[in-house]
């Protein structure tokens, strides 16, 4: 665990069993994590995580800033940013929730669309996904109050 008024937050290569780093001003970058449970919650700064495997939930939360995912698997993920835009890259998981108030949502999700359990909204944007039920247990939550929603699957 961390904890950060100020200041960035780096590591690679990590491997744990519960990952949790907060800060109140600053980045949080990691590269290759590998951890049963993680939670990053940045008030001003921006959340990149690039590749991974949490087995548990992955929660990336920030209140001005962008959150970038790639290349992650997770059992559950929780990605919201008040002021910032979402985007996931290569990202797979049983459970996505993706939020933002002020800020777009795009990237690539492993997998069909038609695999996810679609439910998208956003009440000043675009949209270029639709609810839908899905064929497996997986699903997506897409939400945006002003921004667009773009994402796109590995698989047609």
């Amino acid at each position: 665990d961390c904890s950060l008024e100020t200041g960035s937050f780096r590591a690679g290569a990590l491997e744990a069993g519960s990952v949790t780093v907060e800060t109140e001003i600053g980045e949080i970058d990691g590269t290759d994590w590998s951890a049963a449970d993680v939670a990053l919650s940045a008030e001003t700064g921006g959340i990149t995580l690039a590749g991974g495997a949490v087995n548990g939930t992955l929660s990336c939360r920030t209140e001005i800033g962008e959150i970038r995912l790639s290349g992650l698997t997770a059992g559950a993920l929780e990605a919201s940013a008040e002021t910032g835009d979402v985007t996931v890259d290569q990202v797979s998981a049983e459970k996505i929730e993706l939020e933002t108030e002020l800020g777009s949502i795009s990237g690539t999700l492993e997998g069909a669309e038609s695999d996810y359990t679609i439910d998208a909204r956003t009440e000043l944007g675009d949209c270029t996904l639709r609810d839908r039920a899905g064929r497996t247990g997986r699903t997506l939550q897409a939400v945006t109050e002003t921004g667009d929603i773009d994402l796109s699957f590995t698989h047609p």
